[in-house]
């Protein structure tokens, strides 16, 4: 039982409310059942307005799962808590006295439906994947596709306020900030933090002095990811190396360690070497890479401005001097879609929302819609349960669902759970 609970029964009247008493006997009737206060300290519902043996009330709601949690949480030294008119708890067990005067209490534990507690205790207890996979189905298709909805503008709110935090760091330096992101995405889970670590050893400034030289660009990459310190046979990285050696002193430029590049349980295709020197390709083809993200006008748009190769070295290796058959390395369309969903679209979010462009907004959730849904453990799982993403929107808000929603037993927040919940 938490106290959550509570809340949520106040918020959606999932109680008796025929000849409401206080424990001491006091009638009570409620006419204003308040504001929740979701974000802030300080007493649970405001702006609340409660008659109390026909006086009437104005102030705050306190809610306990029992009384003398009042003095546990030690409201009683609190002076944020005297302006409270009506405490709500699922159990009396001790009197409440606020600046000399007995705080009225209401006890809901009679008045709340066992199917209530029962459900929400199976859904908190149950140890599948979705607490509520053997009832999801019963829900219908509506409050389904909203709650989908939702969760796709939640989960783009959430990327967007960590790229927020980026921009204000790096002065509201969108293209900077553009390419750090991209960077560390371009590395998965696998190698997410070096390609993170490679962008702060490489800042785009120095990549802009040589944008008209992929050679240049690479060697930057390369040398700063700490992957030119070995004795080479191959001609190729002989002369990143030799470049590099250059640049490195003219900009005062440090590696990163080598060892952190991770191969092993990689498809080659995703080898970090590979990933390089398509971000150097995308580099030098696309300078000035946010502005055109901007300016995009369809999903095509987005798409064609990853659509990168490599160096004709890298079509027949996948590491440094250790030939392979050859094949082009482009940068795959399913690698192209993730980007955008992760990288792009959080970002042109961020950037209409500051510019309160709602054209702009609404261009983005489009670009969402029109992506095709993601395929990963999670989609698969909902697929399973018979509710398969349609789109990107779909999957990236399956995927805010299962994380923030299922992993962390906010059934009482979801709106699946309170469609069950409400449904007893």
């Amino acid at each position: 039982m938490k106290e959550a609970l509570l809340h949520f029964v106040w918020n959606h009247r999932l109680f008796s409310v025929q000849d409401l008493r206080a424990v001491r006997g006091e009638k009570i009737a409620i006419q204003n059942f308040g504001t929740h206060n979701t974000h802030e300290s300080g007493p649970d519902f405001s702006n609340a307005m409660v008659v109390v043996d026909d006086q009437l009330w104005a102030g705050m709601v306190e809610m306990h799962l029992k009384s003398s949690d009042w003095y546990l949480h030690q409201h009683d030294r609190d002076p944020n808590y005297n302006n409270v008119i009506l405490h709500v708890v699922f159990e009396y067990n001790q009197d409440i006295v606020v600046e000399g005067q007995m705080l009225p209490q209401l006890e809901l534990k009679p008045r709340i439906h066992p199917s209530i507690l029962n459900n929400y205790l199976y859904l908190l207890n149950n140890t599948g994947q979705i607490p509520c996979q053997n009832q999801i189905q019963t829900i219908d298709d509506f409050t389904k596709k909203n709650w989908l909805s939702r969760l796709s503008i939640e989960r783009l709110e959430r990327k967007s306020a960590t790229i927020d935090v980026h921009l204000t760091q790096n002065m509201s330096h969108w293209e900077q900030v553009f390419y750090q992101i991209l960077t560390k995405y371009l590395g998965a889970k696998t190698n997410e933090i070096p390609f993170e670590m490679l962008a702060a050893a490489l800042p785009l400034t120095v990549v802009g002095k040589h944008k008209d030289s992929l050679m240049q660009i690479e060697a930057l990459l390369f040398g700063q990811a700490g992957l030119l310190n070995n004795d080479f046979e191959d001609e190729y990285p002989k002369t990143l190396q030799k470049e590099y050696l250059f640049l490195r002193h003219k900009f005062n430029l440090e590696p990163i360690n080598q060892n952190y590049w991770k191969f092993k349980g990689l498809r080659p295709v995703s080898f970090p070497t590979l990933r390089i020197a398509q971000l150097a390709q995308i580099l030098f083809l696309q300078s000035g890479l946010f502005a055109k993200i901007v300016d995009a006008k369809t999903i095509q748009d987005l798409q064609n401005l990853f659509k990168v190769g490599t160096s004709s070295y890298w079509n027949t290796h996948y590491v440094f001097d250790k030939a392979s058959q050859s094949s082009p390395k482009n940068l795959g369309e399913s690698t192209i879609n993730s980007l955008i969903i992760n990288v792009v679209l959080p970002f042109y979010y961020l950037y209409a929302t500051k510019r309160d462009a709602n054209e702009l907004i609404d261009k983005a959730l489009d670009f969402y819609d029109q992506l095709p849904a993601e395929h990963n453990t999670t989609t698969q799982l909902f697929a399973a349960l018979k509710w398969k993403a349609s789109n990107a929107s779909h999957s990236q808000a399956q995927l805010e669902l299962k994380h923030h929603y299922c992993d962390q037993k906010r059934c009482l927040n979801c709106a699946i759970g309170a469609k069950l919940l409400q449904k007893t």
